[in-house]
């Protein structure tokens, strides 16, 4: 197992996502909105990413092969997101810029938000941990208490966790690489994937965690939401042109994964950027009664894929 990372300097990271924005800008130009709202906060993402040192790991017991064996993945999400107070502050300087920039609607939730991290009012670890699972009432407490948005909180705390989470992950991996993992939900952290990957000749498939960004082969005739194996209850939905680009859809459990065939892809694949390029397929699948992969899947929520009106 591993992540299919390409390491650069945070220049070179940045230029990459910036590269893969225009191109996506000009190929698809619907979604130019939502590349020119995300555009700044994806390219300070990737350069926060490749500058951040090796972040204080969380206490994990040396892998075990047979638990691994049996499903059982190395941490948890809420294990992850214990980042430092300064590692958090960091973030948030280099990330709340660009996202007062791309989303001017949020500005005013995003300042107090930012205001109550830099006082200590706001907990980001646990506000964070209230958004993994779901507890509403916490949340909906916690932004009358602070006088904002519900979904300005949500995208301002999750963006800012994003880097420091796929850091943490990326250290992580070398712990898990060699051992075998047979589910469909992370090795790491035991999210569901976001997005299934085709690389090589054979085309072997690949899983991208929603939530920390990891990689891990998988498959291809299993659907790795319920397991269900055989191409009787699989399907592909694409638009016509587009093959490379579609949504593996289950009919045993209703669900669907998107997914990218890097063999037909002539520039470097960044997944972020790439899955601005997607939302029409989720539409389109959602349209057909399918939910996706991260709702109401094996774990955790994707964190940091939002859309907030611009």
């Amino acid at each position: 197992m591993a992540s299919m990372m390409r390491e650069s300097s945070p220049a070179e990271a940045g230029a990459r996502v910036e590269q893969a924005l225009n191109r996506l800008r000009n190929e698809i130009p619907a979604a130019r909105n939502v590349v020119d709202a995300f555009g700044s906060v994806l390219m300070e993402r990737a350069r926060l990413r490749a500058e951040l040192p090796a972040l204080q790991d969380p206490m994990l017991e040396p892998p075990n092969a047979a638990r691994l064996e049996q499903g059982v993945p190395l941490t948890t999400a809420e294990a992850i997101i214990r980042f430092t107070r300064k590692e958090w502050l960091h973030a948030a300087d280099r990330l709340f810029p660009p996202m007062e920039l791309g989303f001017p609607t949020l500005r005013a939730d995003l300042g107090t938000v930012r205001s109550a991290l830099v006082s200590g009012e706001l907990d980001p670890e646990q506000c964070l941990v209230g958004i993994l699972t779901s507890r509403q009432d916490e949340l909906e407490s916690l932004t009358k208490r602070l006088g904002v948005t519900r979904e300005g909180l949500t995208f301002a705390v999750s963006q800012i966790a994003r880097p420091l989470i796929e850091k943490r992950a990326e250290d992580l991996a070398p712990l898990v690489r060699d051992l075998r993992w047979p589910k469909g939900y992370c090795p790491i952290c035991g999210s569901p994937p976001g997005l299934s990957l085709l690389r090589g000749k054979e085309g072997q498939r690949w899983l991208r965690c929603s939530f920390c960004a990891h990689e891990w082969r998988f498959a291809r005739l299993v659907c790795p939401l319920c397991e269900h194996e055989g191409p009787k209850q699989l399907e592909l939905y694409f638009v016509a042109g587009s093959e490379h680009d579609r949504a593996e859809v289950c009919h045993a459990c209703k669900r669907y994964l998107l997914s990218v065939d890097l063999r037909q892809r002539v520039h470097e694949f960044i997944p972020d950027v790439a899955e601005i390029g997607l939302f029409h397929l989720d539409m389109l699948v959602q349209e057909k009664g399918f939910r996706p992969a991260s709702e109401g899947g094996t774990s955790k929520p994707v964190i940091g894929g939002a859309e907030p009106t611009r």
